[in-house]
């Protein structure tokens, strides 16, 4: 063989050497990359295997966090989990409201039991409050049946006073009926009266002298008496006497002032409270003693502040000292006439006269007189008892208060 021939041979046998190198090189690889894959496709398989173990786990944790959330609350919305910041407000929240509650409390856990025990005592205390309301209700149903009893009998004191105002219109009919035939009578008189007015009018010029010149008298004796009503005025102020016991269950009292003070039935006295010196009930002289009377109670102003031993008592015309002076002016005196009127004065120390003098001290208004042709009201200063009275500063007592202070 020639060496071009052997050297030929030789390049492709290297040839054929390289490519079964290759050959085998190329099995190799291709077997090593096949086991490699088969490798990772178990570990892809196991990973996946794991993460379906662990997706599976989170759900049943988020599942009970859920359920958790949903019986503890505070879940922004329905699908999440509660809040903590919501629930540590919620905390401090309770801490501010319940006093025992610990506002900085980690866990709600912490924080319930005592909560629970301030609410059960709040509880008790509420119940408490309940029976204290059912008893105040007792109690205003106990004073609501006093109130109804005291409204009966007062409707039945109305019913009488009614009773006793229908009595007395049907004795002012009667006096009306009299007044009128008095009227007619006086007018007869008016037409005489007329006529000698005239001459009445000429004599009362001479008058005028004789009364200027005694002006400067009276105004004197005026004086004297304006001194003496002051200082009547200031024994009014103070108090009579004092009241000795009192029940204000059965309305009596017993007062320190009897027969020997002038003190009479039927005589009433203010009653005063001790530190301010307001009216606290009106007393009624029912019988007499010597050195005492029992009187009943015939007002109070205040039941809570009921009539007791030591409240003065005063009637501002009673005076045990000194015999006073009354002139009655008037056509009648309701259901009293003159002469009653003198009896029941004299019974409280009044003494009854005619005329208004320097010692008069007091003028009662009776029944108004009426014109004997209009049969209008007559008024009061119109009447020469009336003017004397005022010129002499005598004190004139209107129909209301002499009632009052006889009892009538």
């Amino acid at each position: 063989m020639s060496q071009s021939n052997r050297g030929a041979a030789q390049v492709s046998m290297m040839w054929a050497i390289a490519f079964l190198v290759i050959a085998l090189v190329s099995i190799f690889v291709a077997f090593s990359t096949s086991g490699k894959l088969k490798e990772a496709q178990d570990a892809l398989a196991t990973a996946q295997q794991e993460n379906a173990t662990l997706d599976a786990a989170e759900k049943a944790r988020r599942a009970e966090g859920l359920a958790i959330s949903q019986k503890a609350g505070w879940q922004p919305e329905r699908t999440a989990l509660s809040n903590t910041d919501l629930m540590t407000n919620a905390i401090q929240q309770l801490g501010g409201v319940f006093p025992n509650a610990d506002p900085n409390a980690e866990t709600v856990e912490a924080v319930l039991p005592t909560v629970i025990s301030d609410y059960n005592a709040a509880k008790e205390r509420i119940a408490d409050t309940e029976r204290q309301i059912a008893q105040l209700r007792a109690d205003l149903d106990a004073r609501q049946s006093e109130t109804d009893t005291a409204l009966a009998d007062k409707d039945q004191r109305i019913s009488d006073l009614e009773g006793e105002l229908d009595d007395t219109r049907n004795s002012m009919n009667e006096q009306i009926v009299d007044l009128e035939r008095q009227r007619d009578a006086l007018r007869d008189q008016y037409r005489e009266l007329d006529d000698r007015l005239t001459q009445t009018e000429a004599e009362k010029d001479a008058e005028i002298a004789a009364v200027r010149a005694a002006s400067v008298s009276l105004k004197q004796r005026n004086d004297i008496l304006s001194s003496r009503l002051n200082a009547v005025a200031r024994r009014a102020d103070s108090p009579d006497g004092a009241v000795l016991t009192a029940n204000a269950r059965v309305n009596k009292a017993w007062i320190d002032l009897g027969r020997t003070q002038r003190v009479a039935p039927g005589l009433q006295f203010d009653v005063l409270d001790q530190s301010t010196g307001a009216i606290k009930g009106r007393l009624k002289v029912a019988n007499v003693e010597d050195g005492r009377s029992e009187v009943h109670i015939v007002e109070t102003a205040d039941k809570y502040n009921p009539i007791a031993a030591g409240d003065p008592i005063r009637n501002a015309v009673f005076d045990p000292n000194r015999s006073q002076v009354a002139v009655l002016l008037g056509n009648g005196f309701g259901a009293y006439s003159a002469d009653d009127m003198k009896i029941k004065l004299a019974q409280v120390g009044i003494q009854v006269v005619d005329d208004v003098t320097i010692e008069t001290d007091f003028l009662l208004l009776g029944t108004p007189f009426f014109d004997e042709e209009t049969g209008d009201i007559v008024p009061w200063d119109q009447q020469d008892a009336y003017r004397s009275a005022q010129g002499l500063s005598v004190q004139i007592v209107p129909r209301r208060d002499w009632l009052s202070w006889l009892g009538l």
